[in-house]
């Protein structure tokens, strides 16, 4: 990263810090932990995704787990440093947001081997595509909402008789 932006590397050496505002839509980064040859473009959020993640939270969707999918959705798979880096969230968050996401069976994972020594890398994806998450995420809320109505119901026949 800091090889790609001059002005990045003098601003850490002087010991400024650098706003995560300044990776606007998409940053092209070195990640020498994956692979310390190649670049891997890491997308940001843009206003469409930053809406997506709010929608997921108003349905009941913690904010993390809403990042951390939404990231995935636009992306074939990534590393939890990947992650981490576009959905602007510290590494504690992730692996809480995963463990969400993999019991609901939402999030695949594999460890790759990198070259050299160290642990072995875990790449995430979704099982399947976003669409049939959200739909799937439609069906229990549906399942919820009438199970409510249902109980309505049963609590205004109970008041209303003596």
């Amino acid at each position: 990263m800091l090889g790609v932006y001059p002005c990045i590397r003098q601003s850490c050496e002087l010991g400024y810090p650098i706003p995560i505002q300044f990776f606007i839509q998409k940053t092209i980064i070195l990640l020498s932990q994956v692979d310390p040859m190649r670049t891997r473009e890491i997308s940001n959020f843009g206003p469409r995704e930053e809406e997506f993640v709010e929608i997921l939270t108003q349905i009941g969707l913690s904010k993390n787990v809403s990042k951390v999918f939404v990231y995935l959705a636009l992306t074939k798979e990534a590393t939890s440093r990947e992650i981490e880096l576009g959905a602007d969230l510290r590494q504690p968050e992730v692996s809480v947001a995963m463990r969400t996401l993999v019991g609901n069976k939402w999030v695949e994972n594999r460890e790759t081997r990198r070259e050299g020594k160290g642990r072995p890398v875990r790449i995430y994806r979704l099982t399947r595509p976003a669409p049939e998450i959200i739909d799937k995420i439609e069906r229990e809320k549906r399942e919820d909402v009438e199970t409510q109505i249902s109980l309505i119901e049963r609590l205004r026949h109970i008041s209303t008789t003596p």
